[in-house]
């Protein structure tokens, strides 16, 4: 990606570098620039995992007898003959299992009220008038936290 501003000003094709998945910075004139499509993709396959995550979490509480989670998602892979009904059950549900770990990971770090309201946006779908009341924030917040909680995530997923 060329830099619009040195293009503009002194008609030159300086190429930009990457600053993360979205962000390209000039290291001419220090313009920073948001590719807003791959930014707009990432946050809304971000909401959608944090969607799916209540009916994925159910799901992996169903894993096979006597295989503890915490051993799969370390190792990747169970330990069996080749075909077994746990490996192919983690194959099967590997992302789903990724998904769930970052997730989880995430919570484990946001303060009472992010985690409060990944559990009520996300998890729960309540109301956004709701939200709001419950947790005394206004609107203009309420959306502020959001993106910052759906920007946290879609980095942890590596998507920005």
């Amino acid at each position: 990606m060329n830099c619009p501003i040195c293009f503009e000003r002194w008609g030159m094709k300086i190429e930009m570098e990457p600053v993360d998945r979205v962000s390209y910075r000039c290291m001419s004139c220090g313009t920073e620039v948001v590719d807003h499509r791959r930014e707009k993709l990432a946050i809304r396959t971000t909401a959608e995992r944090l969607e799916n995550y209540p009916a994925n979490k159910v799901l992996l509480d169903t894993l096979p007898p006597s295989h503890s989670l915490d051993i799969v998602l370390q190792t990747g892979m169970e330990e069996g003959p080749k075909g077994s009904i746990q490996e192919s059950w983690v194959e099967r549900y590997e992302r789903e299992m990724w998904e769930a770990a970052i997730i989880e990971g995430v919570m484990s770090l946001l303060t009472g009220l992010d985690r409060k309201l990944v559990e009520l946006v996300w998890f729960e779908r309540e109301a956004r008038e709701a939200i709001c009341e419950e947790l005394h924030l206004s609107e203009s917040v309420f959306y502020e936290r959001r993106r910052e909680l759906l920007r946290k995530f879609a980095t942890a997923f590596g998507l920005l």
